[in-house]
């Protein structure tokens, strides 16, 4: 059975690799900041182990990793995207984050090598929600090509190859599977990769496959939390109206026509504040997180509009359920 340690496999993209480690049976180990959080989320997610480990203490981490036996796969998951600016200079916060992302990272291989079997694989990944859009992560990975521009007009290079080499060779290696695999169907239904095939060299459309894969997986990751949200959003609906068809319709009616009916008020009227109106909706927020628009707030002000909606349906549900049954 495989041994697959995932530090940072507590949250975001890096829970998501090791429940699906998991289901394939392998055996996991998980890691985060605090100890708890990290027993919690392997008992959680059904994982062999959980211990914690702080990047921003390298040297703790050999200490830390001491009980483990060979390991056939790393992934690093535990990035903080730190932002920092001239004017407003936090040397606390910059040295945390060089520690983490340089001395850190670095830690855990050299902690881990002995253990490393023969074919083991290392791959370092972010939270890919701390990314504002696809497009962001797919160009942190350097699979966007460089730009020479001027005068008007854009000169087009090579792919960056920023990032991490050995994550972007996976990405670009399973897209060069999926294109042999559709060269040898008799009939291929991707027709996006067909067509794209017929008019550029085989690399190229391995980079551009890789590169919406990317994409694809940042749209998943906030998706998933958006319709988790409406599913308990829809159930506070439902008893409300002490009727569970009744909470779908509601929150369907929520979802799908309160942003048409606004949109056509905001178009009858010249109120200036039933502008701002659409940006607070649960729809409005659900479909920034899956990437498929570029809102007027940050990802974490998205999650908390959906929060909000969620939490006044299912809070109501309850004083309701109360006072009617009680």
């Amino acid at each position: 059975m495989a041994r697959s340690v995932i530090v940072g496999g507590s949250s975001g993209l890096g829970l998501v690799i090791a429940k699906r480690l998991v289901a394939r049976g392998e055996e996991v180990v998980v890691t985060s900041r605090d100890a708890t959080r990290a027993a919690t989320g392997a008992i959680e997610i059904g994982a062999s182990l959980g211990i914690a480990v702080d990047l921003a203490h390298p040297e703790t981490l050999a200490d830390a990793f001491e009980g483990i036996g060979e390991v056939d796969n790393l992934v690093i998951t535990a990035i903080e995207q730190a932002v920092n600016s001239f004017a407003d200079f936090d040397i606390e916060q910059a040295v945390r984050s060089v520690t983490v992302k340089l001395v850190g990272y670095t830690e855990v291989v050299r902690a881990l090598h002995p253990r490393f079997t023969a074919d083991a694989a290392v791959a370092t990944v972010g939270n890919a929600r701390e990314f504002k859009q696809g497009r962001q992560m797919a160009a942190w990975l350097g699979l966007v090509p460089t730009q020479h521009s001027s005068g008007g007009h854009a000169r087009l290079g090579e792919i960056s190859c920023r990032g991490d080499a050995y994550l972007r060779t996976l990405l670009i290696h399973g897209a060069r599977s999926a294109i042999l695999a559709a060269k040898n169907k008799v009939d291929n239904t991707n027709g996006w990769l067909t067509n794209l095939l017929q008019r550029r060299h085989p690399n190229i459309a391995a980079v551009a496959l890789a590169n919406k894969n990317v994409r694809t997986v940042w749209a998943i990751l906030g998706a998933g939390l958006y319709l988790g949200l409406v599913s308990v959003f829809a159930l506070g609906l439902g008893t409300i109206l002490r009727a569970g068809a009744g909470g779908i319709a509601a929150a369907l009616g929520v979802v799908f026509l309160l942003p048409i009916i606004v949109t056509i008020v905001n178009s009858l009227t010249n109120v200036d504040w039933l502008k701002h109106v659409p940006q607070y909706l649960i729809s409005s927020a659900g479909q920034a997180l899956a990437g498929s628009k570029n809102a007027d707030f940050a990802p974490w002000q998205n999650v908390l509009v959906v929060v909000v909606w969620t939490a006044v349906s299912f809070i109501a549900g309850a004083i309701i359920l109360k006072r009617r049954d009680a």
